[in-house]
Parts: C-alpha cells; structure tokens; sequence
C-alpha cells in the first residue's frame, strides 16, 4: 500500500492529526504510548529509538556546512526549530542510556542552531550534561562540545567555567592536531582574552585561528575572518580590519556575509574617527543587511553601536529605540556584555534629558552587570563621572574619572573619538572648578585604587545634589 495512502487512513480515523503547513504530523498522546510500549514488548525499542538518533543527529550536522548566514542556513534553522522536539527526545535517550558519542555529537551539531536561535540556556544544559558524562576519548567532538560550552559559559558571564572550558578544548586540540579543533580552541581563547580586556591577545589568537584553517584548506574561515575584522576595528588596527573583510567578501561561499562586514569595518571606523554621520549610514545599511540574514547576536551588537552613535550625536530618542531593540535580544540571548552595554547607553540617554536618577540607577547597573561577569568597560566609569559632574561632585567625579582612566590604562581598545572629547570635556571643567592642584589628586586617587576599589568606590559615589 503507497505510505500516502496509510498515512490518510490513519488521519481519518484519528489516529494520526495533520500539522503544519510543512505536513508534519503527530500522534494522539495515548496512541503514542501504545505504540511505545508495543516496541518495547518486541524489543525494538532500541533499534528505533538508534533510527530516530541517527535521522536527527544527520539533521543538525547539516549544520556543519552551513556556518556562514544566508538562505540555506536560514532554512536549515527554521527546520530544526520544527524539530527540536525531536532533537531534544534523541539528545535525551542518548544522554540517559550512556550513549556517550552519540549524546556529544548530536549536543555539538545542534550548538549552532541554539546559538543562532537564542536557546543559551537549554545549550548550556545539554552541553553540560554530556561533557559531564565523562569517559570520553579525545576527538573532534569533544573538542567542539569543550569549544561550544565556553562560548555559552562566557555569553553568561561565567567567565571561570568558559576558562575551564577552554582549557579542555585547547588540551583536545593539541592532542588531535585537526584545523577544525585547533581554530574552535584558538577563536575560543580570543574570545577569553577580549573578555578580559586584553584586546591583542584576542586579535592574535583570532588571527591564528583564521591562519590554522587557511593552511588546512580554508574551510570554515568565514567564521574567524568576520571576528578578526570586528576586533582589529574595536583594537585600532584598521588595516587588518579592512584585510580580513575584503578577504571574507572574496570568498565563494560568502560574498552578501563579506559585504556586510566590509560595511561594518567602514562603519566602525568612521564611529571611531568621530565621523557620525558616515557610521550611522554604513550601520543602517549593514543592520538590514543582517536583519535579511537572520543573524541576531550581530543584529544586537550593531544596534548597540548605532545607538551608541546616536546618543553621542545628541539623538537619545532615536538611540532609545535601538536600545530597547538591543535589549529584547541581549534578554533572549542571555548575553551579558550586551545588557552591560544597553544599560551604559541608556544611562547615557537618561544623562542627556537630564534625568540623573534614571541614569545613576542605569549606569550602576552597567557597571554591576560587568563587573559581576568579569568584563572590563571603562565607559560606564567615565559616565559615572560626567553624571557627577553635572550633579557638582566635583571631587567624587575626578575620582571616578580616575578609576576610569586606570580601566581604559589596563585595556587595548579604541575609545570613540566623540566619547574621548566628551571625557576631555569634563576633565576640564573639573580642573577649573577644582583647581589644578586638587584636581590632580582626586584624578591621582581614583588611579591608584584597585579595581575592586574602584568598582565599590564608584558604586558609592553619592549625588552633589539632593533631588527633593
């Protein structure tokens, strides 16, 4: 009998219900579990139960050769949000019937698909439970389930399980020798080290990354070039920026991913120039670009920017709005150093209206959010300051100033040419109000705490006015 025919039948007679305009079907919940327990008294519980494993372990490892956003992959993550049901339940019996390579591979070919979809915590679960399995021998794997659990552990701020973590996946990599594991380790230190603040060390070990798969064939590049164009642009060093965009664009397999990166290098620069008018357009336009893509860790990043543009541009209802767009996805995401950003640029939109109660409650918690996960920003610092300032501490303001100046001193980063003459600014507005002399002590004081100092210090920084 044809399978359309069966499966028709079965429909009329209710035992099986239509779905979805994908013609997905499933079973009434009592009909399942007859069925279930029918497999189990023939003892082919396992064999289907394998079956059902290896169809969607196949599933999420098209994955594999669909890192680069765009169409395919788009349709590809559309299908596994249909099935993940299905995953889940083959990830699950793996996982309770110590199935351990199996578990690891089906929990590291769905990684791309929880991460681009904003399943963080669910990965960071299912990674877990698998790694802490144990027993596993050394492969590609294990390396990739390692690398992916770091760079969960780190979206979260967790920066002491993200180190373990990539510790484990470098000691993997080193022990297999294969391109694919050795630049996972190597993007996944980049990100350790940017974390920190340390911004050449993340250039360095991203562009290792990029190099270990160039000589091994180039597959997989498109990944660390992206990176490495984003974090030579944030380090200051435009020219390999530009390099590795051009070189991303040129690739066959991602030329509208490479045009949207050369767009973003253009943009960044120009946000770091001081150039705000020529950000905000290649940032609108590489924001659709990457709306189109269905890309939204970078979605969220390049609205943190633009609306970092705007805020400095005077536009705080504009950057309100990218903001708030931001925040939806940072919530969804569970990235922390986003919400230590938005809430940075919303303190910065409360600042320029002047509602310094809103921006003090803000900017703490930019500055909470960041330092509970380990991330160094010295912006939330000098905006603790300016918000000082306009509330006539002058001395706390110097103080903090000085914490900030101590921050940015301990990282590698370039600070946007508009915010380094908004901090002259109040720099020298304090000296005048306090005088050379004090103002060099204050700013001296600040400098000399330690960051633990500094974080409570500026946490504590009492308003200059009373607001009753």
């Amino acid at each position: 009998m044809d399978i359309l025919d069966v499966l028709s039948h079965l429909v009329d007679t209710s035992l099986v219900v239509p779905g979805d305009e994908r013609q997905r079907y499933s079973l009434l919940e009592t009909v399942r579990q007859y069925s279930a327990d029918k497999l189990l008294a023939k003892e082919e519980s396992d064999q289907v139960r394998r079956d059902h494993c290896a169809y969607y372990l196949a599933l999420a490892g098209e994955g594999d050769r669909l890192v680069v956003p765009g169409e395919a992959q788009a349709e590809w993550l559309d299908l596994m949000e249909v099935d993940h049901d299905n995953v889940r339940a083959a990830l699950a019996w793996a996982a309770d019937s110590g199935e351990r390579s199996l578990a690891l591979r089906i929990a590291g070919s769905a990684a791309l698909f929880w991460w681009q979809r904003g399943h963080h915590r669910e990965a960071r679960r299912w990674l877990g439970q698998v790694l802490d399995m144990g027993g596993h021998e050394p492969s590609g794997d294990l390396a990739r389930a390692q690398s992916w659990g770091s760079s969960f552990a780190l979206e979260v701020g967790d920066m002491s399980a993200a180190e373990s973590l990539v510790s484990l996946a470098s000691e993997s990599a080193a022990a297999l020798q294969e391109p694919d594991a050795l630049a996972r380790a190597s993007m996944r230190r980049s990100d350790l080290a940017w974390g920190r603040g340390d911004s050449s060390e993340g250039v360095a070990a991203m562009r290792q990354a990029a190099d270990v798969l160039r000589a091994g064939g180039g597959q997989g590049l498109e990944v660390p070039l992206a990176n490495l164009a984003l974090l030579s642009v944030m380090s200051g060093d435009r020219s390999t920026a530009v390099e590795a965009a051009q070189e991303l664009r040129s690739l066959p397999e991602a030329p509208g991913f490479g045009d949207m990166f050369v767009r973003i290098v253009a943009g960044m620069s120009a946000f770091f120039d001081g150039d705000l008018n020529g950000a905000e357009k290649e940032m609108v336009l590489a924001l659709e670009d990457v709306r189109d893509l269905d890309v939204p860790p970078i979605e969220m990043s390049l609205e943190i920017v633009l609306a970092w543009t705007l805020v400095l541009d005077d536009r705080p209802e504009e950057a309100e709005r990218l903001a708030l767009l931001a925040s939806e996805i940072a919530e969804n995401l569970e990235a922390v150093w986003a919400k230590a950003d938005v809430a940075t640029v919303l303190g910065m939109v409360a600042l320029a209206r002047a509602e310094y109660v809103e921006a003090r409650r803000l900017l703490e918690a930019g500055l909470r959010i960041a330092w509970q996960a380990g991330l160094v920003d010295p912006t939330v610092y000098f905006m603790h300051a300016e918000l000082l300032w306009r509330e006539d501490a002058y001395r706390r303001a110097a103080e903090v100033l000085g914490v900030g100046r101590s921050a940015e001193a301990s990282v590698s980063r370039e600070v946007p040419s508009p915010h380094v003459v908004r901090v002259a600014t109040v720099a020298d507005a304090l000296e005048r109000q306090l005088g050379e002399h004090d103002f060099a002590m204050a700013l001296a004081r600040g400098e000399a705490m330690t960051a633990e100092a500094g974080f409570r210090h500026t946490l504590t920084s009492p308003p200059g006015r009373s607001y009753l």
